[in-house]
């Protein structure tokens, strides 16, 4: 994973990934397990058993039954009529190793360039396709932004992610052109490729 810093408001679009349309119900109970988890969202942070049920097309009694023992698991927590993440998902997020390594090697940094700048500071690496957030300091009266830390975001809808795009292999380079041609709200892949010319050595 390849780190930046960088500030600023730059940013359109949405960022957050969807559970992809028409995709099989899980049958296993780790997979629906997963799928329940992966039904939380920055925008949906609490979802009741029927938003669950119709989210995962999981039975509603086996729903009931998953997310009892996520809850006496601290995996969920129950709030407003229905659930939320839990605390212990938290915990198991700061154990992520090289997260933490990289969070604490760069907090310096992170610390410097907001100080010089009063702008919003984001730490983000390369993952896939995407730019996956570790840090995010919001500056002075700063532009809202929809960026988050644990947040994704498509890197060639970003200055921050083209910036990275910049010094990326050509295979990424060449997974994204094809992305934003067949994305209605992409850039044309000449503008692409201006963008990414623009952004060589920026940090």
């Amino acid at each position: 994973m390849s780190p930046i810093l960088a500030t600023g408001p730059r940013w359109t679009g949405r960022g957050e990934h969807m559970q992809a349309a028409g995709q099989e119900t899980p049958k296993s109970v780790l997979e629906r397990v997963f799928a329940l988890l992966d039904c939380f969202t920055a925008e949906e942070p609490v979802l009741t058993l029927a938003q669950l049920t119709a989210n995962t097309g999981i039975p509603r009694s086996t729903v009931h039954r998953l997310a009892n023992t996520l809850v006496e698991q601290r995996l969920l927590e129950r709030a407003d009529g229905g659930f939320r993440l839990g605390l212990r998902q938290f915990e198991l997020g700061e154990l992520v190793e090289d997260r933490r390594k990289l969070r604490d090697a760069s907090l310096p940094s992170i610390q410097e360039l907001f100080e010089q700048t009063h702008e919003t500071v984001h730490l983000a690496v390369l993952d896939g396709l995407d730019l996956l957030y570790f840090v995010k300091v919001v500056g002075y009266n700063a532009f809202p932004l929809p960026t988050r830390t644990g947040g994704r975001w498509p890197m060639h809808s970003s200055a921050l992610g083209k910036a990275l795009l910049a010094h990326a292999p050509a295979p990424t380079i060449a997974c994204n052109s094809v992305i934003i041609c067949s994305t209605p709200s992409g850039l044309p892949k000449n503008r692409l490729s201006a963008g990414l010319s623009a952004s060589d050595g920026f940090t």
